[in-house]
């Protein structure tokens, strides 16, 4: 049974710094098969990440700022998540030349410190067992101009796959008259994220009150750290854990816009080999080590179409709420 911890949070700068170094840690997780890691390319693709992780904190503290004046007035109204999104972006334009980095990391990382702040702000205590509902809060509070900002990111990173969702109660990413239709349809970023959750992991976590992240990914990382002492180690196991679970959203997706037919079949083999890596032990053995180091050059065969990057948003999710219940890395 994992050892209850005490949170280390006393301001809003300590939510942002749990979130900044979240997205760190799970970018740091080696090897996580598929996805980027220190050793994955020759080019600074794995240095890139890093500064997109980092580049996070401004924009996590605006919105546990937004959350934490929301609890001390007792008024939660609309605090800026589709512009807060943009800021993310636009911010690793400045800094690196990889472009969109982190963009569901950031998706899920923005709610949960507007919810630690409204805590923060209500109560003067961050508790994890709260911290759920005052994420729901947090997003059921998001207006039809966050979708409208949202669409506008999604445009800006031009990734069909990324954001096409016609035809299915939201207008088409593309469409000439997106936004019209966003304000006609009155569609809150919540309600897109309800309506993308059939297919995107990212979006079913904000849709249903982030049930990976808070019932699989922060218990099993707690688990492996207070077993292991070692953060990779459980950053990698539990990245490993769900991706056994559940089939990766991120690689049906890409795999589908390639054309490739079995696309579902596809991700759920991934899946199988990150349940044979982890029966071996993972990070934590010599033998999951070599099936996992076998697992990724498999995966990057497919020139980046197995890339399980919605695993590794919930994983940074997960590192969060570890941090912010106050573990020492």
């Amino acid at each position: 049974m994992p050892r209850s911890l005490e949170s280390r949070v006393r301001t809003i700068e300590d939510i942002a710094l749990c979130g900044a170094l979240g997205a760190l840690l799970e970018v740091a997780g080696w090897p996580k098969p598929g996805n980027v890691h220190r050793t994955s390319s020759l080019e600074p693709k794995f240095e890139r990440f890093l500064c997109g992780a980092l580049l996070l904190y401004h924009p996590l503290l605006d919105a546990a700022k937004s959350g934490y004046r929301a609890g001390v007035s007792g008024r939660v109204t609309s605090w800026g998540l589709g512009r807060l999104l943009m800021e993310s972006y636009e911010r690793g334009l400045l800094w690196h030349l990889e472009g969109n980095t982190n963009l569901g990391t950031a998706m899920l990382l923005l709610p949960l410190s507007a919810g630690a702040g409204l805590l923060l702000g209500s109560s003067g205590v961050v508790d994890l067992k709260r911290l759920q509902g005052a994420c729901e809060t947090m997003l059921q509070a998001t207006t039809v101009e966050d979708s409208v900002e949202f669409y506008r990111l999604l445009r800006r990173i031009g990734k069909g796959w990324l954001g096409r969702v016609s035809g299915v109660g939201a207008p088409d990413v593309f469409s000439a008259r997106a936004y019209v239709n966003l304000r006609r349809l009155n569609c809150t970023f919540l309600d897109l994220m309800k309506i993308s959750s059939k297919w995107d992991a990212v979006a079913d976590e904000l849709a249903h009150s982030m049930p990976l992240t808070f019932e699989l990914a922060y218990p099993t990382l707690l688990r492996y750290h207070q077993d292991t002492g070692n953060i990779n180690i459980a950053t990698v196991n539990t990245f490993l854990t769900i991706l056994a679970q559940k089939a990766d959203t991120f690689i049906v997706r890409k795999l589908k816009a390639a054309g490739v037919e079995d696309a579902e079949e596809k991700a759920w083999k991934v899946s199988e080999m990150a349940r044979n890596a982890l029966a071996l032990g993972g990070a934590s053995s010599k033998e999951g080590r070599e099936a996992l180091f076998k697992m990724d050059e498999e995966m990057k065969r497919e020139g980046g179409l197995l890339n399980p990057g919605s695993t590794a948003d919930i994983v940074a999710a997960g590192l969060t709420l570890l941090l912010l219940d106050g573990a020492k890395i």
